[in-house]
This record gives C-alpha cells, sequence and structure tokens, in this order.
C-alpha cells in the first residue's frame, strides 16, 4: 500500500501545476510517503479569488479526510497570508477541525523554515502585483523579519508559464547583499530546478514556497 508510512494531504489552488510535481520530486521512492491533493477554486491572483479560497477550506479538507491522510497543509501561499499576520492560524484551524489530524500552511511553514535558518533579514521575489507584495511584506514583518528588498513580475495566471530560467536571473537581479536569505514566493512558481544554484551563487539560504 501507498503512504504505509504517511499521507500528505494537499489543498491545491485549482490553476496551479506546479506544487503536485515538485512535491513527488522532493519524496525520495521507497520513503513510504504518499501524496493526496484536493482542488480549490481560483484562476488568477486577483484580490477577490485569493480572498475567496478560505470559502472553499472545509469541503477541502473533508474530501482528503476521507483518505485518512495523517496530515493537511494548505498549499497557497498568498492565499494564507492576504488576510493578515493571523490568517493562516484561523485556515489551520478550520482544516484541523474537520480532519482531526494536524494541518498548516505555505505562509506558516515559510516563516518556520526561515527562523530555523536563524534568518532576519530577507529579500523577496515573487509572481505578484505591487499590492500583493505589500500585504506579504506586512506579514513578515508582523513575525519579526526585516525585508530589505521586495519585487514581483506583476502577473496574475499562467504563473507556472514563467521558465526556472527567467525565475533565477530575476532572483538575482532583487537580492540584496545584505539579507540573510532569499524568499521565492508562490507555489506555482516553479523553483525546484533553480533553488541549489541560487543558494550556491549567492552563498546564502534560499526558501521558496
Amino acid at each position: 500500500m501507498k503512504g504505509w508510512r504517511a499521507k500528505f494531504g494537499i489543498i491545491v489552488p485549482s490553476s496551479n501545476t506546479t506544487i503536485e510535481p515538485e512535491l513527488h520530486e522532493m519524496i525520495p521512492k521507497g520513503s513510504g510517503i504518499s501524496i493526496h491533493s484536493s482542488r480549490i477554486k481560483i484562476i488568477e491572483d486577483t484580490e477577490d479569488q485569493i480572498k475567496s479560497l478560505i470559502n472553499y477550506v472545509e469541503n477541502a479538507t473533508s474530501l482528503l479526510k476521507d483518505a485518512n491522510v495523517d496530515i493537511v497543509a494548505f498549499g497557497c501561499t498568498a492565499g494564507s497570508f492576504i488576510g493578515g499576520p493571523s490568517y493562516d492560524e484561523k485556515i489551520i484551524k478550520l482544516m484541523e477541525d474537520v480532519a482531526k489530524v494536524p494541518a498548516t500552511t505555505t505562509s506558516t511553514s515559510v516563516v518556520k523554515a526561515l527562523k530555523e535558518l536563524e534568518i532576519s533579514k530577507i529579500s523577496v521575489v515573487s509572481p505578484y502585483e505591487d499590492w500583493l507584495n505589500e500585504k506579504l511584506k506586512a506579514f513578515f514583518e508582523a513575525h519579526g523579519f526585516t525585508v530589505l528588498k521586495i519585487k514581483g513580475l506583476g502577473i496574475v495566471k499562467d504563473i507556472a508559464h514563467v521558465h526556472p530560467e527567467l525565475v533565477y536571473r530575476f532572483a538575482r537581479k532583487v537580492y540584496d547583499p545584505c539579507s540573510d536569505g532569499l524568499f521565492i514566493s508562490c507555489t506555482d512558481f516553479r523553483t525546484i530546478e533553480i533553488l541549489d544554484l541560487l543558494e550556491h551563487d549567492l552563498g546564502k539560504p534560499v526558501v521558496s514556497s
């Protein structure tokens, strides 16, 4: 049986075509861990559509509960910070109340990863428009981080179509050398191919959604 060791449930934005293959790529063969997804409706990264994601969380979680997953993750970065610094906790509570197993969100996990790496001053790159980057900056600052630089590509759809080479060059251009590390936001941004290269070339830790 697949997932004999652990079954990982992930709630995925319906237009996202990156997070699932990247997760599968990161899990070693023979690990006994399986990934099971449930999708929630979003086509573009507009404020209304991102804010509406929370309305689908309970139903998406209930479908994952049917698969007896051991943990549930909300796999949208913007969808878990758009409501402010404690918005991710609200989503976690919704998922845990339904699934009766531990839950997390992308934003929650990013904060934990940055703190584990002792990163306090960060540069941030994203596919987002400026208004959404401002919300991301406020989220980080509320969690004690200093955002030295943040820049987005200003796109709202087809984010997975952005080639990793472009993301790499954009990150190199935006990165402030005074930063302790770099964060690349959005689970639909293709980054797994370039993370090691960026860490090598910047000489600093790189965390992605």
